[in-house]
């Protein structure tokens, strides 16, 4: 049996942060460019050989369940942010019933976009690099002022939670994150593609949201 299959993953890297002794960011250093390395990934016959005999491969179907765990408990997890993001849930309890089990099966998963498994938040510190890279590049790339970019800075800041229900200013900002891919390039895109991905992935929720009901459909 072979137990393992090369496949090959892309790494990216962030411009190094040169700090003073306060932890102050003071300048920028090196960025290694990003690199495609082969990684040794299970076969689906070591996976079938693991499960069959779950006794002898105790800790390989361990690691398993717990990594299909981790996957659902993903899903979960944007569902229910999806539901307190909502103005309306802002103080309401979670509950068993804000989950839509039917999108937690495995199959749902799986024939979901890939987008919309991604694993998680980005980290504060990721985010707020995208977010200067995005203020010094967009007023140019835009024609826009600095002021008019900072508000684009407070929409990304807050999840555009309070521009959900304006479909025009979603397409907005989808159309100015491909404007800043295209403007910073390849490289760019790389070092905050985790970012990047993140935010285009939930305008593209927002947008495919039903809309409210209103009088006239009554």
């Amino acid at each position: 049996m072979s137990e393992a299959q090369m496949i090959k993953q892309n790494f990216h890297f962030k411009t190094e942060k040169i700090r003073n002794e306060k932890n102050e960011v003071i300048g920028e250093g090196k960025k290694h460019p990003s690199v495609e390395l082969d990684l040794p990934v299970p076969t689906l016959d070591a996976i079938k050989e693991y499960v069959s005999d779950p006794e002898k491969y105790a800790k390989e179907v361990e690691l398993l369940i717990s990594t299909l765990t981790d996957q659902v408990y993903r899903i979960a997890r944007q569902q229910i942010n999806d539901f307190r993001d909502k103005p309306e849930n802002k103080e309401a309890t979670v509950t068993a019933s804000v989950l839509d089990y039917d999108k937690l099966s495995w199959s749902a998963i799986a024939n979901m976009p890939k987008a919309e498994r991604a694993s998680s938040v980005p980290s504060d510190e990721d985010i707020k690099a995208f977010l200067t890279m995005y203020a010094d590049t967009m007023p140019a790339a835009m024609g826009k002022s600095k002021e008019q970019i900072e508000n684009h800075i407070l929409c990304f800041q807050t999840g555009f939670k309070k521009q959900r229900s304006q479909k025009e200013i979603l397409e907005f900002f989808k159309q100015a994150i491909a404007i800043f891919a295209a403007t910073v390039g390849e490289e760019g895109v790389s070092e905050h593609l985790e970012v990047i991905e993140y935010f285009s992935n939930r305008l593209d929720k927002m947008l495919q949201a039903e809309e409210k009901i209103t009088l006239d459909s009554l």
